[in-house]
């Protein structure tokens, strides 16, 4: 990314982190809104392939070329591992994002998100993940998440949320989600059913984790 780009990421990703907080507490969480503003960190140069299982909607796996000038450790950010059971998606779904990712404390003191998308995708592949976990300070295991995984064209696919953050006021969905930090490191892993009945199991590896304090780090700003 050049310096332009790094510089609409900064204002986007704080800008998308606020209003799909701001939605969530008012229960009208719009699923994949606001995804724009990380295409330009997590579109070309991200890593995804998909999906495995029974069900005839689950594509194949395939493999991504790899990034010009080849990939290198220190730009993988996260893995995503997302296993879908029942609907027309049910499927296991692998992702790869090489910029953006993980980030805690960018939407509001101790929030814990990530910020996953990629254009391009077919109908049947994962393209965004956007997730935020209020109150994590260390190692946390709780019931209030939010959490829209969707599939195929951006702002059009089929997506799936479980909301746990309303306290009583309109929920979508169950389940749990514990975050586990490593050093500069963290695992979240999220188990849970959406409102329709679709069992979710997503785990998310950060490599990498943005915060006010290094933001201008990791971006290379």
């Amino acid at each position: 990314m050049d310096n332009v780009l790094k510089f609409l990421y900064l204002i986007g990703a704080i800008n998308h982190s606020l209003t799909f907080l701001f939605n969530a507490m008012k229960n009208q969480l719009l699923p994949i809104f606001g995804l724009a503003l990380c295409l330009a960190a997590c579109g070309s140069d991200s890593g995804s392939e998909q999906a495995t299982g029974e069900s005839p909607a689950a594509a194949p796996v395939q493999a991504n070329a790899p990034a010009a000038g080849g990939e290198t450790s220190n730009q993988l950010r996260a893995t995503i591992r997302l296993v879908l059971e029942g609907g027309e998606m049910a499927g296991t779904y692998e992702a790869r994002c090489m910029d953006a990712g993980c980030s805690h404390g960018l939407a509001g003191e101790n929030q814990f998100g990530l910020q996953y998308s990629e254009e391009g995708k077919g109908a049947n592949e994962l393209s965004s993940v956007q997730m935020i976990v209020p109150n994590v300070q260390g190692d946390t295991k709780a019931k209030e998440f939010m959490v829209t995984m969707s599939f195929g064209e951006l702002f059009k696919g089929k997506s799936y949320t479980i909301n746990t953050m309303s306290a009583g006021r309109g929920e979508k969905g169950s389940g749990t989600v514990e975050v586990t930090f490593q050093g500069k490191k963290a695992t979240v892993k999220i188990t849970g059913q959406t409102q329709q009945g679709e069992k979710v199991d997503l785990t998310v590896e950060c490599m990498r984790i943005i915060t006010p304090e290094n933001m201008a780090q990791e971006l290379g700003l």
